[in-house]
């Protein structure tokens, strides 16, 4: 692999690979230490460019492309795509690959007051592709996390202008968690509508229902949205459901009490 800002030219002592920077215009082969001029033969630069200075030259440019090279990885790894607005999940000590949602939560939550903001709260969830063991694979296409964070107060404002930075939207990716402001925004909440609290833990929920093989469910939580008991009852919930509507039923948002059954059966 070539680096960065150099070029290869035969030695015409020994025939090994001797890399040339242009800035400098000679190379010393690392074989025979022959100094090598970037338009071929033997360099007579010797007596004017010393080879210690040379070697220097040569070896802090690999050093400073080969800290770029980590630099990257290790942001990625750690601090996800996107810089500020992200996290990885090498940093947030998540294996995307087996992911329990209460684990995901408690990591939106630490990256919600740490880099947006401190008062903000859990508004709702997504969890899609849970397995009958409880966790998600990140990484597959069909498991995904989303959760929504508002500020409390902002939130209540009627005015549009007041409320835009109101609301964000965290997503848990296959690189890492990222975050942004979402195009549409919520509508204003009043001021007497309660804030969701930590919930019981979804995965517990999933694995109490004894799905059978590969079955995944979804698993949402929408403060605005529940069904027809729930909403009756005043009750929080978890709505979880399967693409074949075998599964379809409300559980409390706090205990993961079913509250109403909706699964379509034959």
């Amino acid at each position: 692999m070539a680096a960065q800002g150099f070029e290869q030219r035969p030695c015409p002592q020994c025939g090994s690979t001797v890399w040339i920077s242009p800035a400098v215009g000679v190379g010393l082969c690392p074989s025979c230490h022959t100094q090598v001029g970037l338009h071929g033969g033997v360099s007579t630069a010797s007596s004017s460019f010393p080879v210690g200075k040379l070697i220097g030259i040569v070896l802090g440019a690999l050093l400073i492309g080969g800290l770029s090279i980590g630099g990257y990885y290790l942001k990625t790894k750690f601090f996800g795509p996107g810089g500020k607005d992200s996290a990885g999940y090498g940093a947030l000590g998540i294996d995307p690959e087996n992911a329990e949602p209460a684990e995901l939560m408690r990591a939106a939550t630490d990256v919600a007051h740490a880099k947006w903001h401190y008062r903000s709260v859990w508004w709702d969830a997504k969890f899609h592709g849970v397995r009958a063991d409880g966790t998600i694979d990140i990484t597959s296409d069909d498991g995904s996390a989303t959760l929504t964070f508002v500020k409390p107060l902002e939130i209540t404002f009627r005015d549009k202008n007041k409320r835009k930075d109101s609301v964000r939207r965290f997503s848990f990716q296959p690189k890492g968690l990222k975050f942004d402001k979402p195009e549409s925004f919520l509508e204003f909440i009043p001021k007497d509508h309660p804030m969701p609290k930590a919930p019981c833990d979804v995965g517990d929920l999933v694995r109490g229902l004894k799905l059978e093989g590969s079955e995944t469910v979804r698993v949402t939580f929408d403060p605005l949205d529940a069904g027809d008991k729930v909403r009756a009852d005043g009750r929080s919930a978890w709505r979880v459901m399967n693409d074949s509507q075998s599964v379809d039923a409300y559980y409390d948002l706090y205990s993961c009490e079913l509250l109403e059954d909706r699964t379509k059966r034959p």
